[in-house]
Order: C-alpha cells, then sequence, then structure tokens
C-alpha cells in the first residue's frame, strides 16, 4: 500500500514538472487563477462581512486560507496586492484578516516543515 502512494506521488510530481516547463500551460494555469480571484473579490463584496460567509469564520475560508497562502507563497500575490496599488481590495483585506488569524498562523505560515518564501516574510514575524 505505501509503495503504491510513492507510485501515485512520483506521477504526480512528473506530471508538474511537465506543466511548470510549458509557458503556454503555465500562462493558463495563473490566468485561471487570477479568474477565481476576481471571482472570490465579487463573492467578498456580497456577503458584506469579513468572511466569505459574512461574519462567520468557515470551512471554506480555511480552505482559500491554504490556497491563497501557497499562491502569495509563490510570488503571486500581485494578483490582488500589487507593488504600486491594490487590485482588489476585498481579496487584500481577506488575505491579511485570514493570515494573522493564530490557527492559520500555527496550521500553515508557521508549519515546521514549510520553508521561508520572501513573498511571505511580513507574516512570519
Amino acid at each position: 500500500m505505501l509503495s503504491s502512494a510513492y507510485e501515485h506521488k512520483i506521477l504526480k510530481e512528473a506530471a508538474a514538472k511537465r506543466h511548470v516547463h510549458d509557458e503556454a500551460k503555465m500562462r493558463a494555469s495563473v490566468q485561471e487563477f487570477q479568474d477565481l480571484c476576481a471571482r472570490l473579490e465579487q463573492d467578498l463584496r456580497s456577503t458584506g462581512g469579513e468572511w466569505l460567509i459574512g461574519d462567520r469564520f468557515t470551512l471554506a475560508d480555511v480552505f482559500w486560507a491554504v490556497s491563497l497562502f501557497r499562491m502569495q507563497w509563490l510570488g503571486l500575490g500581485y494578483l490582488w496586492r500589487a507593488a504600486d496599488r491594490i487590485v482588489l481590495p476585498r481579496l487584500d483585506a481577506y488575505t491579511r484578516a485570514l493570515f494573522v488569524r493564530p490557527s492559520v498562523q500555527r496550521a500553515l505560515i508557521h508549519w515546521p516543515r514549510t520553508p521561508p518564501s520572501p513573498h511571505v516574510m511580513e507574516y512570519y514575524a
């Protein structure tokens, strides 16, 4: 059973390697994430609260915390916060609120095996 898990992991890594080295696929992936960010911005505006479901922090927010932190960690935070301007203000406020939550800090940002990234240094303090 363990060997099957390793085989699947190797296949997944090989597929990712082929994807990363294909410029058209990478551009399409970034565009897809940009579209998701724009949709998330609209959803956050419509709720009127701090979280995706308004004033309640839910599993949906946990999902987005992981995804958005990984994207910012990779350097794609410019999709909602560029160096000279905030591109998606609700999403920017949402990520900031997510990333300072103690539970997100413990489980994601300060997880022992998460290597530092220059794109999220403000959250390592």
